[in-house]
């Protein structure tokens, strides 16, 4: 089974965010089970997209999230015990 690989992105309801992510969708009629990759801030994408496809190719239409989105807060203090 091959898959399909699109880029996609998605913004917030309020616009002030826009969150780029891959859908990697295997051929023919659904429905699919679904798989959601949230992925952490190390590492090549290209090893996480050839997971979603490989996925895809075994039947799961699989949602890549975007890392490179970060909030705009300060981070907390730190805390000394």
């Amino acid at each position: 089974m091959t898959a399909r690989l699109e880029s996609m992105s998605y913004t917030s309801r309020d616009g002030a965010t826009t969150i780029p992510s891959y859908l990697a969708s295997p051929n023919g009629d659904g429905p699919h089970p679904a798989v959601l990759i949230l992925r952490g801030v190390a590492g090549p994408d290209d090893g996480y997209t050839e997971i979603a496809c490989r996925l895809a190719e075994w039947g799961y239409v699989t949602l890549l999230h975007g890392w490179k989105v970060r909030g705009t807060d300060p981070p907390d203090a730190p805390v000394y015990d």
